[in-house]
Formats: structure tokens, C-alpha cells, sequence
């Protein structure tokens, strides 16, 4: 299990939930493009508070079909979420809202 933190400012709850599924769906399909064939399951949670100012927390399980060592595997995962996580920031300074 892997998982990383941001914390924003004021998110409508349609922003955060598209937020939420946008992240999601490229962390998984970023770490299945780079296992290819060993993918297996792949679950990555993505939560973010109701509160301002709202964390962003992103967590993934993998089960691979193929041995992958767990040090490998964690590299991948976390450089996933890091390249989701940027992506996230990039889209919400567009929308005028910045890292806390």
C-alpha cells in the first residue's frame, strides 16, 4: 500500500468528485500500461475531505499476475501516483486554486 497527501483550496463537490475519478483512472491505467501483461488487480482509492482546506489522499493495492518484486512494484505505484498527483495540481492551479 502506497498513499501520498495534498492539501488545496475551495472545491466544488463536482470538482472534487471528477477530481477524484480523473486520478484514479490514470493512476490505474498509467501502472497497467507499465506492467502490461503481469497487471492484475489494481485498486486505487481516492479520497478527498469534505472540509476546506481539502486533502487529496490517494492509495493503491496491486496483485500482479506475474512476480513482480515488491521494491519494483512500489517504484512504479509511487511514480504513478506522483504523475497523477502533478497532473492534479496543474489542473487545479488552472483553476486558481493552489497547494496549502
Amino acid at each position: 500500500m502506497v498513499g501520498e497527501g495534498l492539501r488545496v483550496k475551495r472545491l466544488s463537490k463536482e470538482d472534487r468528485e471528477r477530481i477524484i475519478l480523473e486520478l484514479a483512472k490514470y493512476i490505474e491505467g498509467r501502472i497497467t500500461r507499465v506492467l502490461g501483461v503481469s497487471a492484475g488487480d489494481i485498486i486505487v482509492s481516492v479520497f478527498i475531505s469534505d472540509d476546506w482546506p481539502y486533502e487529496v489522499e490517494v492509495e493503491v493495492r496491486a496483485i500482479t499476475r506475474l512476480p513482480v518484486q515488491g521494491s519494483e512494484l512500489n517504484k512504479i505505484i509511487n511514480k504513478a501516483i506522483d504523475e497523477g498527483m502533478e497532473l492534479i495540481k496543474r489542473k487545479l492551479r488552472a483553476l486558481g486554486l493552489k497547494e496549502v
